[in-house]
């Protein structure tokens, strides 16, 4: 069991110098009982590329959030959003592509980070949302599962 709160919390807290730095506000909101069956490991990698993108896209004085909770679903979700530029929505899906960058978007990097969390999301039964984040104006990427574990399922 991995609980996917704590996960965003010990992932904030690992990129926060980068944050700093930048000054970006950087912050975790994790909810309760957002646990999942699965190799915390890839999580964790999963987590900060999610982060590392949102960083890199983000301008300097804005902000990034990281949240964990349950969906009316019964599934729960772990995301990252972001007051960056955002994504089209017509590249939303690519940007999961392995080696695709969005034209003309700032800063550095190869073009794997979203690919991998999408390899890690599929590896343990989740899909990957890439959507406008409602609250700051960006991007947000979620990772999506279809169940949570109950809490009595693994005491």
């Amino acid at each position: 069991p991995v609980d996917l709160g704590l996960l965003a919390r010990q992932a904030v807290l690992a990129a926060g110098a980068d944050a700093q730095a930048r000054e970006v506000g950087l912050l975790a909101a994790p909810e309760a009982d957002a646990v999942v069956l699965a190799d915390a490991d890839a999580l964790a990698l999963m987590l900060r590329n999610l982060i590392d993108n949102a960083l890199r896209h983000t301008p300097d004085g804005g902000e990034v959030r990281v949240a964990a909770r349950r969906l009316a679903s019964g599934g729960v979700e772990v995301a990252v959003e972001d007051s960056g530029p955002g994504i089209a929505p017509s590249e939303r899906q690519r940007v999961l592509d392995r080696f695709y960058r969005v034209s003309g978007a700032a800063g550095h990097g190869s073009g794997l980070g979203l690919a991998i969390v999408q390899a890690v999301a599929r590896r343990h039964g989740a899909q990957v949302v890439v959507e406008a984040s409602p609250t700051l104006g960006g991007a947000r990427v979620a990772v999506q599962w279809p169940r949570a574990l109950q809490s009595a399922s693994f005491e």
